[in-house]
């Protein structure tokens, strides 16, 4: 099975905006990157015909195509990545091969980060490396203390964040 495209955009709902202030690249990279964003409580998860539809209180963050990250399920194959194929107001929903019912649990879902994790941190700094197990364990040093510019550089490795 393909990897889902992952991203995220200013435009959804609890994205970090890039505030000219000294760190707030860091917090964009951080969701992106690492943590994901929009992070929901879910009120129900039905699995009907091979559509399994969550349901949250408000609005949420999620557009058709974006992959989600859900947790906490009973039924284990609704839990991990899924690529969203239908949103409402309220709820998100996507293709599963799960059986049809509904899901108890504490059940969580956001917008999937891109898989990396945060190597070293320091106060507006980040050392972020990727997870995939093709990827050549590069570590991107950003040094977020400036208020209009950021700067990475790019190491082969690293032992701490200076």
């Amino acid at each position: 099975m393909p990897k889902p495209i992952k991203y995220i955009h200013s435009g959804m709902s609890g994205a970090p905006v890039l505030s000219g202030t000294a760190g707030a690249m860091a917090a964009v990279l951080d969701a992106a990157l690492v943590t994901g964003l929009g992070l929901k409580s879910v009120t129900s998860l039905v699995v009907a015909g091979g559509i399994a539809t969550a349901t949250v209180s408000g609005s949420h963050a999620f557009e058709p195509f974006a992959c989600a990250l859900v947790a906490g399920a009973s039924i284990s194959g609704l839990n991990g990545e899924q690529v969203v194929t239908s949103i409402s107001t309220n709820t998100i929903s996507w293709s599963t091969t799960a059986p049809d019912g509904t899901a108890t649990g504490t059940i969580t879902i956001k917008v999937a980060p891109l898989g990396w994790t945060t190597a070293f941190t320091g106060t507006n700094l980040r050392a972020y490396k990727p997870t995939a197990p093709e990827a050549t364990g590069c570590v991107l040093r950003v040094d977020d203390t400036g208020t209009t510019n950021a700067r990475v550089v790019a190491y082969e490795s690293m032992s701490d964040m200076s």
